[in-house]
């Protein structure tokens, strides 16, 4: 969901659910389901001699222990490698303008 709620500031909200999923050919390993939220908020920085925009975003913000591939058939039985927790970003992006 993408939400502007005033001029220059928008709100992203995303969720993903990924049901239970069997590992190996035998159906014996399934991983367990995860639901992952994410969220982020920009606002738009104008100027005479600049555009940009100031991003903050939450990653996982449910902190859910899930994996972001799984390796079908692995040896060992090694069929993920987990994903970051809970993490945050802040960004800045410019652009400046041409004096022309």
């Amino acid at each position: 969901m993408n939400i502007e709620m005033m001029q220059g500031l928008k709100i992203d909200i995303a969720h993903f659910y990924t049901s239970k999923i069997p590992l190996n050919d035998a159906n014996s390993v399934f991983a367990e389901p995860s639901f992952i939220g994410n969220i982020s908020a920009s606002y738009l920085l104008k100027s005479r001699t600049f555009i940009g925009s100031l991003c903050l975003s939450i990653q996982n913000i449910y902190n859910t222990p899930y994996s972001l591939g799984y390796d079908t058939n692995a040896f060992g039985n090694r069929f993920y490698n987990p994903a970051a927790g809970r993490n945050y970003l802040l960004g800045i992006n410019l652009t400046l303008n041409s004096p022309l």
